[in-house]
């Protein structure tokens, strides 16, 4: 039968003295009773490659996710069951501390040991976030090495410049946090902890942990900040070609992939992930669908339920008969789920919706874009009627111009206020003569232009 190791909790039973144990670690997990997000440490070697192989058919955990605390962003690995595999699976390593989503009431327990081995100390990093804050939030197990520390207060202190200590009651699943008071000179709570414990710290200047030598104390501990770290959750959308056909994503990545993507969040349209932000990206899941992939815990701020997350998606080397590249559009709301979002997979998982379609523009009217844009009118060359499309970021007034050649102004085909999202107009040009003509959008914010060509 397979086994599961839940390593939710670990304390110390063989030894009772301080001194670095030499032979075996005795360890406890426990079932939950509800599903929950839970921080798991990694601290033997289970015989596992990947964060999946904790739980190869998705039994109990079907999202388990890496904080990077150099891109303070989340990396996370989907179990899909109706497709019966890991997505966006990564590596394990030892010492790791990783998130994961146990789903299923009543997770089996598990009792095991394992050999002490030598686990590389941690570079903790610190990154300026230009928007909020200076922070340096860093997921690490509290290091075998240091087993003479048994508080919260005494990993603050033995550290340089940090002002908090997290640790998750994995009974309660309760954060129990110490944060430094810098007006009173002293730590505001403690808490034991015990090695391989699961801990999240915030530090304010890079440092390696533990240190071979002596740790440099000089000038005096920050003002703690409000932990802001987003829970991870990925998203998958399916996606097709014009032809309806699944892209080859087996070796896509930002760089060589012709397909391009926008997420947001409706009313954040200044908060956008990309392809090229960490955690997101392309999957071929199943070796069938082509996906691409977010995560909302990259959000700068904080996701919530009943939000509408926004997908335009673009294929770079295809274009249509008027010249633009191929686009797709998709959008869902959040809604409270235990398990990893995956849309555009209708029949396969049900009521997950059909996929986006590069080129299919359909369904993009109650879609408000990230940014304001005037695309190429079609058809391009016209006679006499063409079609006008642009998109508004924001509520606001809107003036779209015709201009001939020599820069006299030949029409005026909007002009008053309009809602944010796409727009069309008819543009008759039965009364102008042949030649080239630039259409062009005004906005509070921007004016784009673009050439049109009428032949009669």
């Amino acid at each position: 039968m397979k086994a599961l190791f839940l390593i939710l909790m670990i304390h110390i039973y063989t030894f009772g003295s301080v001194s670095f144990p030499s032979e075996s670690y005795g360890a406890r997990t426990y079932g939950l009773k509800d599903s929950s997000y839970v921080n798991i440490s990694y601290p033997f070697d289970m015989g596992y490659n990947t964060v999946g192989d904790i739980d190869p058919d998705g039994e109990y955990i079907n999202i388990i996710s890496k904080y990077d605390s150099w891109q303070q962003k989340w990396r996370s690995a989907s179990y899909i069951p109706e497709l019966e595999t890991w997505a966006t699976n990564f590596m394990i390593h030892i010492g790791n501390v990783y998130r994961v989503y146990v789903y299923s009431d009543y997770a089996p327990s598990l009792g095991f040991a394992g050999q002490t081995i030598d686990i590389p100390s941690y570079n903790l990093t610190t990154y300026l976030n230009q928007s909020y804050f200076y922070k340096g939030y860093n997921y690490i197990m509290h290091h075998p090495k240091k087993s003479e520390i048994l508080t919260a207060t005494q990993l603050g202190n033995e550290l340089i410049y940090c002002d908090w200590v997290v640790r998750t009651n994995p009974y309660t699943n309760e954060k129990l946090s110490t944060s430094y008071d810098n007006a009173a000179n002293t730590w505001d709570n403690d808490f034991d902890i015990h090695i391989t414990d699961p801990l999240m710290v915030n530090v304010w200047t890079p440092q390696t942990w533990p240190s071979e030598s002596e740790l440099t104390k000089t000038g005096s501990k920050s003002e703690p900040q409000p932990i802001q770290i987003n829970e991870p959750m990925p998203v998958y959308y399916h996606i097709q070609n014009a032809g309806k056909g699944d892209y080859d994503f087996t070796i896509a990545d930002s760089k060589n992939c012709p397909v391009k993507f926008n997420a947001w969040i409706t009313g954040r349209e200044n908060e956008v992930l990309t392809q090229d932000d960490f955690g997101c990206g392309y999957e071929q899941i199943g070796d069938i669908f082509s996906a691409i992939y977010i995560n909302l815990g990259n959000f700068e701020s904080k996701w919530s339920e009943g939000e509408e997350v926004n997908f335009q998606v673009i294929d770079e080397t295809s274009k249509d008969i008027a010249g633009n590249t191929l686009q797709g559009y998709g959008s869902y709301k959040i809604s409270k789920l235990n398990k990893p979002i995956a849309r555009g997979f209708d029949p396969v998982i049900k009521d997950s919706g059909d996929p986006i379609v590069l080129g299919t523009p359909a369904g993009t009217d109650d879609i408000v874009p990230y940014e304001t844009t005037l695309y190429q009118n079609y058809p391009n060359p016209f006679n006499p009627v063409t079609t006008i499309k642009y998109s508004l970021k924001h509520d606001g007034y809107v003036k779209l111009t015709v201009y001939n050649y020599a820069g006299q102004l030949v029409s005026i085909i909007t002009d008053e206020k309009l809602k944010k999202g796409y727009h069309n107009v008819i543009f008759n040009a039965e009364n102008l003569s042949s030649g080239v003509y630039y259409y062009t959008l005004h906005t509070e914010n921007r004016t784009i232009s673009k050439k049109m060509l009428i032949i009669k």
